[in-house]
């Protein structure tokens, strides 16, 4: 799953969050998420180890 849009400053605990917060309610689907701005990617572990074996990535360099 891809998707775009999530801005942390807007929630009530603004931290950055982590590939182990997509994990719990996404362990079984890979799952990159790009922030509002365009210049962070969330993803999970599934999705990370997708993307590890890929030389370009078509998210970073599009």
């Amino acid at each position: 799953m891809i998707g775009r849009g999530w801005n942390q400053e807007v929630w009530d605990d603004p931290q950055f969050p982590t590939k182990e917060d997509l994990d719990k309610v996404a362990p079984n689907n890979p799952v990159a998420l790009i922030r509002t701005c365009g210049h962070a990617t969330w993803a999970n572990s599934m999705a990370l180890q997708f993307f590890r074996g890929w030389k370009t990535c078509r998210l970073c360099y599009p």
